[in-house]
This record gives structure tokens, C-alpha cells and sequence, in this order.
């Protein structure tokens, strides 16, 4: 979190507000030692509100930034509504308690705040970003759901890690191996209902992007792409690169996609 010339002169002006208060007190307004320790403790809390003040409006001008430079990118700000968020969620995540949203309505979670959406030439973009899991393990991501009607995704999830860095079996779901790939098969975590619809998908080309973007997760299903990463929050600086970042890996795997459908058409 950065601040600007204004916010930094308002904090060091209140940092030397509690710092010189006391020696104010002793030298100027010696007959009124008794009562020193009330008015430090009105200080402090006059301190503490005015600092909290600060922080809500650096936050406030962030969130605002980030706005500006995504609608430079073409991204709206809209309002997506609870109705919209159980087929955005990546199955291994749909039966975790304690679920919460950040930005998004859900019962438990009233508040309401923007992601951003862009429709273009068939293809509807829509980035957001939502914590889930326990609440003292608790994970967050930033996405990137990709929708279009000419895609026809077989269903499956694939991230790399272990259980030791939040990747879960999912109920139902074989975790596949590739036996020329043994790399591949212990680093990553690819999970399907129906197997043998990914393992065409799956060329050693994609293998080896996957691996080479340990980062994100994928998740897919029909017409729905879905990258997500816990390395960039939508905020400046992180937004630009989570976009350039997640924009290339979608065309890689699209072309995949079309290379499979093309074959088997």
C-alpha cells in the first residue's frame, strides 16, 4: 500500500503529534501534569481514528486506480450478483465450509463490491476476486473466468503443488497419471470426472506449460475457462501483470483446445 505526498504529510504530521505531546505538556503546561494521562489517552484515540481515516481513504483511492487503468484495458466495473457465483467456483473449493466472497455478495457475506467484465467478439472477461476455506486457513485468489459458446471444455482441474500448499482430491474425481511424464504426473495435480476426455487435451506441450506456470490454476467446463492465482490481487501494480499473464496462458490453452477439436472433427 503506497501513499502519496498528501497522505504521507498527514501521517508524519500525526506520528509527531503523539511523538512531541508529552514534552508539549511537561514544558508549556506544567500545571496540568496531573491530568497528562488523560489527554494522551484522548490523543491516542483521536491519533487512532485519524490514522484509520487514512488508511480507508488509501485504500478507497487503490481500489479507484485500479478501476481507471483496467477501463483503459476495456474492463467495466460491474455488480456480479450471489445468483452468478456457484458455477465460478473450482469444484475443489464448492464443499469447503466457512465459504466468503471478496467482492462478491453471499449469505455469508452481505457487502457488495465490483469486479470487472468485458464482452468482446463472442468472448465475455470477467476478473474477480474471492477467499475460501477455514477460517484459520483461509485461501484467496484472484480470477479470471473466460466464457465463450464455440468452446466445449471436457471438465477438469489442474493446479501444481501438494496438499501442503492447498491442493485437495476432489470427491468423485480420479487424479490422473501419465506414465512417459513422470515429472509432470507427481508435480501436478490434474483431476477429471470423465479421464479419458483430458488425456487427448493433455500433450506434452501443455504438460510442460502447466509446469511452467506453477502460479496458476486451471479450471474448465463447458464453455467456461477459468485461471486463478494467489500470487496478484486487483490492485495497481498486480492487476496489469495477473491480466498479461493470464491473457497469454488463455490463448495457449485455447489453441489446445482447437488443435483436440480440429483432430477429432
Amino acid at each position: 500500500m503506497k501513499l502519496n505526498r498528501r497522505e504521507g504529510t498527514f501521517l508524519t504530521a500525526i506520528v509527531l503529534a503523539w511523538a512531541l505531546t508529552p514534552l508539549l505538556l511537561h514544558v508549556l503546561l506544567p500545571r496540568y501534569e496531573d491530568h497528562t494521562g488523560t489527554v494522551m489517552v484522548i490523543g491516542l484515540l483521536v491519533g487512532g481514528i485519524a490514522i484509520l481515516r487514512l488508511l480507508m481513504g488509501v485504500a478507497r483511492r487503490l481500489v479507484l486506480e485500479c478501476s481507471d487503468r483496467l477501463a483503459t484495458l476495456g474492463f467495466q466495473v460491474v455488480d456480479l450478483g450471489s445468483d452468478q457465483l456457484p458455477g465460478w467456483i473450482p469444484a475443489e473449493h464448492r464443499n469447503r465450509p466457512r465459504l466468503a466472497f471478496d467482492g462478491f455478495r453471499s449469505a455469508g457475506n452481505p457487502s457488495s463490491r465490483p469486479g470487472y467484465e468485458r464482452t468482446q467478439g463472442g468472448l465475455r472477461t470477467a476478473l474477480f476476486g474471492y477467499r475460501c476455506g477455514e477460517e484459520e486457513r483461509r485461501e484467496g485468489f484472484t480470477v479470471m473466468r473466460l466464457e465463450s459458446l464455440h468452446w466445449s471444455w471436457p471438465e477438469f482441474s489442474c493446479a501444481v503443488g501438494s496438499h501442503w500448499t492447498g491442493i485437495h482430491p476432489i470427491p468423485g474425481w480420479d487424479r490422473m497419471q501419465f506414465n512417459d511424464d513422470p515429472a509432470f504426473s507427481k508435480a501436478a495435480w490434474l483431476q477429471a470426472p470423465r479421464p479419458d476426455r483430458i488425456r487427448p487435451l493433455f500433450t506434452p506441450e501443455l504438460r510442460r506449460l502447466v509446469l511452467d506456470h506453477p502460479r496458476f490454476r486451471v479450471f474448465a467446463s463447458g464453455p467456461v475457462l477459468m485461471l486463478y492465482s494467489d500470487s496478484f490481487r486487483l490492485i495497481p501494480g498486480e492487476a496489469e501483470a495477473f491480466l498479461e499473464q493470464a491473457g497469454q496462458l488463455a490463448a495457449r490453452w485455447t489453441q489446445a483446445l482447437e488443435r483436440v477439436q480440429h483432430r477429432t472433427g
